[in-house]
């Protein structure tokens, strides 16, 4: 209470037996996926400083919670940002992040790993010029999970799209489509990837130069973009 909703709660504990009473919740209805926070190797979402050992005692006792509740519940880390580590600590790139869990036994007791591989402004597929964790480097975090005898545990994208608009990060509506097609079209071929969840399905404003708002396949007037036309054929 009256801190920011990105500050960890200081005792793990308390955080799993709010996990078990939503699991008590909400398993009855059928919900059976549990995605344990959000982007936690970033200072975005995990404030002041990602740490991957507070994380990895979080997430371990907020599984074990839920798995008490529903003994066949998939539970995933918390999806990951793309990027480089960062000399300062606000940022630990995916590989070093998940390097970490699996020292500190959190990547063992997760069902799932989750990650956010945005591409945007580059096409996925393949781009060499593309962000560092983004969709095309899963196949080199897959097998570092591998060497971790983990090779059959599932990479689930929870997040991934690209912007319209004006920002200089924002990509034409053409080459949204393309992006999130090719997105589909790289995951249907990796036997090892689990469920791809694109962000998001309405524009959030009508602002074209705040990327935040023009992630939709759908315009804020639910007219369609040329993604959204892609994928509803």
């Amino acid at each position: 209470p009256g801190t920011d909703s990105h500050v960890p709660p200081t005792e793990a504990a308390d955080f799993a037996e709010f996990a078990r009473a939503a699991a008590n919740r909400y398993a009855p209805q059928g919900l059976r996926s549990w995605e344990i926070w959000n982007e936690p190797n970033s200072s975005d979402y995990w404030v002041p400083r990602p740490e991957v050992d507070r994380y990895g005692e979080l997430f371990r006792a907020a599984s074990a919670a839920i798995h008490d509740v529903d003994g066949g519940a998939t539970v995933m880390t918390g999806g990951l940002t793309r990027g480089t580590d960062i000399a300062d600590g606000s940022r630990i790139s995916q590989t070093t992040f998940i390097e970490g869990l699996y020292r500190n036994g959190a990547a063992q007791a997760a069902d799932a790993i989750a990650v956010h591989p945005y591409s945007f402004p580059t096409l996925p597929a393949g781009d060499a010029a593309g962000p560092v964790g983004g969709l095309a480097d899963l196949p080199a975090l897959h097998d570092l999970m591998q060497r971790n005898g983990d090779g059959g545990k599932k990479i689930w994208i929870t997040e991934f799209g690209a912007a319209t608009g004006s920002s200089s990060e924002a990509m034409s509506d053409t080459d949204q489509a393309a992006s999130l097609l090719q997105a589909r079209q790289l995951v249907e071929t990796w036997d090892w990837a689990g469920p791809l969840i694109f962000y998001e399905f309405r524009d959030a404003g009508t602002d074209p130069a705040d990327l935040e708002q023009n992630f939709g396949v759908v315009r804020a007037d639910l007219t369609l973009k040329d993604a959204g036309v892609a994928l509803k054929d």
